[in-house]
Order: structure tokens, then C-alpha cells, then sequence
């Protein structure tokens, strides 16, 4: 156990760097900042506290530690950054609550993280969600599904053009995914690691995705993106004129 007194502000970079048998951290009332790789792979790491005055956590800060709290996770207001890969793989089993501050959260900051939904205060001017799903304000932008969301159908609503890298990954139970005729970029990596998907539609007026009987390429063929890896056939062949998988 590692306890941050009340007058410290600050933990710098890779303070406690690859700690394995840190298993609690208490961060000290004062503490606005975690520097990057703060507790970089920290992988006993189970608990670990926000406190109020908390405005900036580093990229990679609390990468592949498995953070719980029965009652979830939530990042005061006031808290207005969170770096790149910041909790990626490191919630196991929560919520998390982004409060109307944050404003800025960095590329995979919750890439490959075990979380039942994403509570975002309507408030905040960047970032939503819906239904346990997390998305930017518009609903454009799918940022991450939540890999413990016990659904086994995700229809992608009608507003979103984007789905990020890593947006639905690591699912359990999720079976299909429907996409819009709107989505205009599928990032590489967006889906994968979803253990019970067995079909990919897309909606006929898509012009830049399709569906092969579940799986997913580009309109042109030229690409296939994802094969659902929990698919009964025994035998698929590629479409003809395909040049990347």
C-alpha cells in the first residue's frame, strides 16, 4: 500500500513505474496531478482513489492495472485531462463517470478496459453517452463500447460516422453488430477480441462498408476488416478482388 500525504500535489512520471506488489494507493486530498507511467503496469493494483482536487492524469498512468470499486469509478468535477492510454486495461468490473469538466481524454484512454458502462454528465461540451456507451457530444464518434455491457445485439445509432480504433473489443457476450448507412470510417482495430460475435450487418445504403454474410469489408471489396470470430461456418472463402485483410 502506497499513501500520498494531504500535502503533496503532485506524482511525477513513472514514480512508481512497474511496482508489481503495490496492491492500494490513497492519493492525499491535495493531489491534482499523475504524471505519465505513474503506476505504469502495476498489475496487483486494485484500489486506487480520485480525490476533488484531482485535474490531470498522464498518458499510460494506470496502464494494465485492474482497478475495482463495487460502487464504480468517478473522476471529480474540476478534473479536466486524461492522457493517452491512461486506464487502458485497468478497470475490471465498473462504471465510469466523467464528470462536465473533463474535456480533453486521450486516444485509447480506455482501450481494452473491462467496463459496464460510461456515465458522462450531460454537461460536459465534448464527450456523451448512451446507454452505457461512449461516444463525442455529437454522437458521431463511437469512442468505446463497454466491454462488460451484457447485450448480445449493438445497433449503432443512426448519428455516428466514425467508429474509433478499439471502440468494441473484448466483448462477452455481444453476438451482433448492426452499422448505419452514416458510418464513413472504421478505424484499423475496431473491432476484435469480441468473443461471441458472430455477425457484422450493415445497413444496404452504407457506400463504404459492407457485409458478406457477417463479415465486414470496405464497399469495394478490397479490403476485409473483420471476420466474427464466434461465426458457425466451417469454411469461408474470401471475395474475389479482396487485396487486404
Amino acid at each position: 500500500k502506497v499513501v500520498i500525504g494531504d500535502e503533496i500535489t503532485s506524482v511525477g512520471a513513472a514514480a512508481f513505474y512497474g511496482f508489481s506488489a503495490l496492491q492500494e494507493v490513497k492519493l492525499g486530498q491535495a493531489v491534482e496531478f499523475v504524471g505519465e507511467n505513474a503506476f505504469f503496469y502495476c498489475t496487483a493494483l486494485r484500489t486506487v482513489n480520485f480525490p476533488a482536487m484531482l485535474k490531470y492524469v498522464g498518458a499510460t498512468a494506470f496502464y494494465n492495472d485492474l482497478l475495482h470499486s463495487e460502487n464504480g469509478f468517478t473522476f471529480p468535477e474540476g478534473m479536466l485531462y486524461i492522457g493517452t492510454e491512461a486506464f487502458r486495461s485497468a478497470f475490471k468490473e465498473n462504471t465510469v463517470s466523467i464528470p462536465a469538466s473533463l474535456s480533453v481524454i486521450g486516444d485509447d484512454a480506455f482501450a481494452n478496459t473491462f467496463v459496464s458502462a460510461f456515465v458522462v454528465d450531460e454537461n460536459n461540451p465534448e464527450y456523451a453517452s448512451v446507454d452505457g456507451v461512449f461516444y463525442d457530444k455529437s454522437i458521431t464518434t463511437l469512442i468505446n463500447y463497454p466491454a462488460d455491457k451484457r447485450d448480445t445485439l449493438f445497433e449503432i445509432p443512426d448519428s455516428v460516422t466514425t467508429i474509433r480504433k478499439n471502440a468494441i473489443e473484448v466483448t462477452n457476450t455481444l453476438e451482433k453488430i448492426v452499422i448505419p448507412a452514416g458510418v464513413t470510417e472504421i478505424e484499423e482495430g475496431s473491432i476484435f477480441w469480441n468473443y461471441a460475435l458472430a455477425y457484422i450487418d450493415v445497413d444496404e445504403n452504407n457506400k463504404n462498408y459492407k457485409s458478406d454474410g457477417g463479415v465486414l469489408y470496405t464497399a469495394d471489396s478490397k479490403r476485409l476488416l473483420c471476420y466474427p470470430i464466434a461465426s458457425e461456418r466451417t469454411e469461408y472463402t474470401v471475395i474475389e478482388g479482396c487485396e487486404r485483410i
